[in-house]
C-alpha cells in the first residue's frame, strides 16, 4: 500500500483489491442483498397530496381606508393580523382539531395498529380513551399530516401519510372538507357577530360621517355573510385534488442504490485495511 519511502502506492491497493475480489464482491453484494430484504419487510407508507389555493375574505380586506370608524373594528372578534386561510393552517396542526378528526372519522384503532400499540380502543376506560386520543392527535400532527406553503404565491401543499394508500386519499380529502366547514361556521358566527355589532352603533352614533361609514360596513358584514352560506371552500380551494396515494418509503430503487454504494465502500475500506496489514506487518519482518 506504501512504497519505501511511505508514500501511498494505489498499486498496492489494486493488487490487494485483485486478490480479494471475491471478499469485495461478497460485501457489495451483502450490502445490496440487505438493502433489498429491508425494503421488502419494510411497512410501505403512501403519501396522498393536496395542492391549496388560500381564498381571501372580504372581511379582512374591508378595513382599509375607513379613518376614525377603524377603531370601532378592533372591538369586534375580527382578526386583522392574521389571514384566515393561514390561521386555518395552524388549526389543522393543533390537537383539538385532530382529535376531532380522529373520532369523527373512528379510525383511532387503525392509528393504533398502525403505530403497533398494544392496545384494544374499545376496551379502554372513558378516561384512558381521552388520554390515548390525545396522544394519538399528537402522533397525528406530527407523523400524519405534513403542511408545506410555497412563498410568494402561499400556494399550499397538504399530505396525508399512511400505510394504506386509499386511508391515505380519503383522509387527505376529509381533513380539508373538515377544516373548511370549521372555518366556515367560525366565519358565519363572526360575521354575525358584526352585523349585529355595526348594528347597535349605527343606532348609538350621532356623527353622520361616522354613521355612513357604519353604513358600509354593516352592508359589506351582510354580503359576507351571504357568500359564506353559499360557499363549501371558504378558506382553503382545492386545485389539485387527492389522486392515488404515491409510496413514500421505502422506496426499492433508491435503497437498492443506497446497499451497492455502502457495499462497495465497505468492501474498499475492508480491502485498504488488508493491505495496510500486510504492509505493516511485512515490515515488522524485515526489522
Amino acid at each position: 500500500m506504501f512504497d519505501d519511502q511511505g508514500f501511498f502506492n494505489i498499486f498496492s491497493v489494486l493488487n490487494e483489491l485483485k486478490i480479494q475480489k471475491y471478499l469485495f464482491i461478497s460485501i457489495t453484494l451483502i450490502c445490496t442483498l440487505g438493502a433489498y430484504v429491508y425494503s421488502k419487510i419494510t411497512t410501505p407508507e403512501y403519501e396522498a397530496q393536496i395542492t391549496l389555493m388560500p381564498i381571501s375574505q372580504q372581511g379582512e380586506e374591508a378595513t382599509g381606508g375607513l379613518g376614525a370608524v377603524s377603531s370601532l373594528i378592533s372591538q369586534s372578534n375580527t382578526s386583522v393580523d392574521i389571514p384566515t386561510w393561514l390561521e386555518a393552517t395552524i388549526i389543522m396542526e393543533t390537537r383539538d382539531f385532530s382529535s376531532k378528526f380522529i373520532t369523527s372519522q373512528n379510525i383511532m384503532q387503525i392509528l393504533i395498529d398502525e403505530n403497533d400499540l398494544d392496545i384494544l380502543w374499545d376496551d379502554l376506560s372513558r378516561e384512558e380513551k381521552k388520554i390515548i386520543l390525545n396522544d394519538l392527535a399528537l402522533l397525528w400532527s406530527t407523523k400524519y399530516i405534513e403542511i408545506e406553503k410555497e412563498d410568494p404565491t402561499n400556494i399550499i401543499t397538504f399530505s396525508v401519510i399512511s400505510e394504506n394508500k386509499e386511508l391515505a386519499t380519503k383522509w387527505a380529502t376529509q381533513y380539508i372538507n373538515d377544516i373548511n366547514a370549521y372555518m366556515k361556521e367560525f366565519l358565519k358566527a363572526e360575521a354575525e357577530y358584526k352585523i349585529q355589532f355595526y348594528r347597535e352603533r349605527i343606532q348609538e352614533e350621532k356623527i353622520n360621517d361616522i354613521r355612513t361609514s357604519l353604513i358600509n360596513l354593516l352592508a359589506s358584514a351582510i354580503q359576507e355573510r351571504a357568500l359564506i352560506n353559499t360557499k363549501d371552500e371558504v378558506v382553503l380551494r382545492t386545485i389539485d385534488h387527492a389522486g392515488i396515494a404515491l409510496l413514500k418509503f421505502p422506496i426499492l430503487k433508491l435503497n437498492i442504490a443506497i446497499g451497492l454504494f455502502v457495499g462497495l465502500m465497505l468492501g474498499l475500506l475492508t480491502v485498504f485495511f488488508i493491505a495496510a496489514f500486510k504492509r505493516h506487518k511485512d515490515v515488522n519482518n524485515k526489522t
